[in-house]
């Protein structure tokens, strides 16, 4: 599989990163000074929040320093802050049962205060926790109760969040209806979000997930579209992971487009950033790509290692669906080298991992490759086996065009298709106009100098042709002036 879907994991903090550092100064000051142990466990609270996106070690400092003081003075509110912070830097560690640990922990305390704004944060990041775990079923459990308490409390800024990871979630069991719905609400309701942030970077990451969705659909066109739309939102805001994701998703279609070379450009600019960020997650995935690529380069030892290393940081995360794809690439790296003994080992695993976590998308592409493999070993008995689930698989699996139909309809997406569609154009035109004029004024320039050059030549040729003729003219001189005084004999 070489498919990437961006992921919301933590709140937007910051609006800058010199405001949030004033911000961090001013609050420590207020913490040492601090006479009340509440106010210095709300500071200790909005220290562990503004920096769990830059600094871990620091973001639990604070935070664990908050339940060291709940311990003297009980505070209900901060405690369950803390601990809902610790939840999402264990998210960020890819630590998920200890975050979970901890989500747990602060959701007794929100149901006992009757918060459930708070609450349907908690449930979300567990639900965010499960589907790491490829734990799908129990994930969207968690996830629809929190979209239920955010449209309970008409808290929006919840809803968008929850809903994103909703579609995500339906997305990895291959069930692109609902995946498509969840993620087109996203885009309808974010628009109207008050936070300038929020709002850009959910119409950012549902832009992503749209394109994802409609690249296992087979519709590339579309799916560049909203890929296309990400890479300039990320551009736009200077968002470094989420460029990355888009180059990354934009890879893929040149990938299955057969530009190999666009497609490992993409790729490889990714891998750099995700590698700057240390986001391990994102870069097993395009690991993963990579060697997709290098195997249809020939270049087979380069795509087992990219391979083994995207499915060495899998294991180390826990990332089952990660691990079912990698299975399956290296799978069908050994069959394109024709170890058909070797690509069937790999392929039972990648077979046992997607079916034990319901994913459907991989078990198809599995179960396709497993026919063509007996096929290949002459064992048509098996392959037809094999090829006869793959086919029931696949039916069950398609979307049927009237769901489409009613899916796009409620949520306008043709029309806003045909205006990134027209934007996009607009864009390309712009662009275009933008270089013929610089080759415009490039070619004038030439002109100029090349024109002053010529008359600096002429006026050169001139000046020597001027010299010459007196040089000559001397000459002529001197020599009548000497034929006039030589001597007769």
């Amino acid at each position: 599989m070489s498919k990437f879907i961006s992921i919301l994991v933590g709140l937007l903090a910051l609006n800058g990163a010199v405001s949030a550092q004033n911000l961090i100064d001013s609050l420590e000051r207020a913490t040492k000074q601090a006479s009340n142990v509440s106010d210095k466990i709300n500071y200790l609270n909005e220290l562990a929040r503004l920096t769990i996106d830059e600094d871990l070690e620091k973001a639990e400092d604070y935070a664990r320093q908050v339940l060291q003081l709940i311990k003297k003075t009980p505070y209900p509110g901060g405690n369950a802050n803390a601990l809902q912070h610790l939840g999402n830097i264990y998210l960020q560690r890819n630590n998920y049962p200890r975050a979970e640990s901890f989500f747990e922990q602060a959701l007794k305390i929100y149901q006992e205060l009757d918060d459930k704004t708070r609450q349907g944060f908690i449930l979300s990041g567990i639900g965010l926790s499960k589907y790491y775990q490829s734990n799908f079923k129990k994930a969207l459990e968690y996830l629809m109760q929190a979209q239920k308490l955010f449209e309970s409390t008409k808290n929006n800024e919840g809803l968008v969040e929850t809903l994103s990871r909703i579609g995500i979630c339906h997305y990895a069991q291959a069930e692109y209806a609902p995946a498509l719905e969840a993620q087109l609400k996203v885009l309808k309701i974010s628009e109207n979000l008050q936070n300038a942030d929020s709002r850009f970077y959910n119409q950012l990451q549902a832009n992503l997930n749209v394109g994802a969705i409609y690249k296992q659909l087979d519709d590339s066109e579309k799916a560049l579209l909203y890929f296309e739309k990400a890479k300039q939102l990320a551009q736009q805001e200077q968002d470094e992971g989420s460029f990355a994701g888009a180059l990354t998703n934009i890879g893929t279609v040149y990938d299955d487009q057969g530009d190999l070379q666009k497609a490992k450009e993409n790729y490889e600019e990714a891998l750099i950033i995700f590698t700057n960020l240390e986001d391990v997650s994102s870069q097993s995935v395009v690991c993963n790509n990579l060697g997709d690529i290098y195997r249809k380069l020939g270049k087979y030892k380069e795509s087992l290692q990219y391979h083994l290393k995207s499915l060495k940081i899998k294991k180390e995360i826990g990332d089952q669906r990660g691990i079912a794809s990698s299975f399956s690439s290296i799978a069908l790296l050994y069959m394109t080298q024709e170890e058909h003994a070797q690509a069937l080992i790999y392929l039972q695993k990648a077979l046992q991992t997607s079916v034990k976590i319901k994913a459907d998308d991989i078990q198809k592409e599995v179960l396709k490759a497993m026919a063509d493999t007996y096929a290949a070993q002459e064992n048509y008995a098996s392959a037809y086996e094999y090829y006869k689930k793959y086919s029931e698989l696949k039916d069950s699996l398609a979307l049927s065009s009237s769901s489409m139909t009613e899916i796009l309809g409620q949520y306008g997406a043709d029309r806003r298709e045909l205006k990134l569609k027209l934007t996009q154009t607009e864009q390309k035109l712009a662009e275009s106009r933008q270089n013929a004029e610089r080759w415009y004024l490039y070619l004038i320039m030439v002109a100029i100098i090349g024109g002053i050059m010529a008359i600096s030549l002429g006026i050169n040729l001139v000046r020597k042709s001027s010299r010459l003729k007196n040089l000559q003219a001397r000459l002529k001189k001197e020599d009548d002036k000497s034929t006039v005084s030589k001597p007769t004999s």
